[in-house]
């Protein structure tokens, strides 16, 4: 199985890179994104990204050092410090769950497409859903697409992995064009029952779980989707009424 993961805005840089570290698949796509990026003055980035004047002047730094060789740089895995990763703990995970994750995790960036954990990464800022045009593609959809669902392609075939578990955000999972990589894609969610039959999926909720999901597929080795139903981490349980082959829905009482 192949596990989907969003990155995270908030990213530290306080780990050294480990053995084993690898270059992002796409890293010359990367480079493109970045010279794209140096065109633009911290005012106008902070228009087209809609943030503070203060990250603004943080990002075009980051911007305009991401070819200095003395540039911080960590695994991507321990890089992204938001609230999935919060929630997948990789600081916790020993040699052994460091290798299955880096064969199983694929991280979805708009900077550099495509991650495996290993890979080593820079400080960047840049959402999926920023309008930015690459060369002839009007968006950062359009310019990934198509090289994130090759990867992914390929990916499943070198392991022969039939499914695709998606917990990346829907602003991420609509890079990838899941009918043409041949697997089937299985969509977890996390909701909170607020009420007697009523359910809601609270964003500053759903983002744990996704990461708590990942790490107990990592620590447990998972490869039966059959076991998915053991999964119970924070108070979540499966619910067979509210899911179907392609959508399980893990629910959490708040009655």
């Amino acid at each position: 199985m192949l596990i989907l993961l969003s990155p995270s805005k908030t990213m530290l840089f306080d780990k050294e890179l480990i053995e084993n570290t690898s270059t992002p698949e796409f890293n010359e796509k990367a480079i493109v994104i970045n010279k794209t990026l140096q065109k633009y003055s911290t005012r106008q980035l902070e228009k087209m990204m809609d943030i503070s004047p203060k990250l603004a002047s943080q990002t075009h730094e980051h911007i305009h050092q991401f070819s200095d060789p003395d540039h911080e740089e960590s695994n991507s895995i321990y890089a992204y410090r938001g609230d999935v990763y919060s929630g997948l703990d990789a600081l916790s995970f020993n040699h052994e769950d460091i290798l299955y994750a880096q064969n199983h995790i694929r991280i979805l960036s708009a900077y550099y497409g495509i991650l495996k954990p290993l890979d080593r990464i820079s400080p960047y800022r840049l959402e999926m859903k920023t309008k930015l045009k690459i060369g002839k593609t009007k968006d950062l959809y359009t310019y990934w697409k198509p090289l994130i669902t090759k990867s992914i392609q390929e990916s499943l075939r070198v392991n022969s992995y039939g499914y695709i578990i998606n917990l990346a955000s829907q602003e991420y999972a609509k890079v990838v064009d899941f009918a043409k990589t041949n697997a089937q894609m299985i969509d977890v969610q996390f909701y909170e029952e607020v009420a007697q039959d009523k359910l809601k999926m609270v964003s500053v909720f759903s983002k744990r779980p996704r990461g708590l999901f990942a790490k107990w597929m990592i620590i447990n080795k998972i490869s039966d989707i059959a076991d998915f139903v053991n999964f119970s981490e924070d108070g979540y349980a499966f619910s067979p009424a509210h899911s179907n082959s392609s959508q399980w829905i893990f629910i959490r009482k708040h009655l």
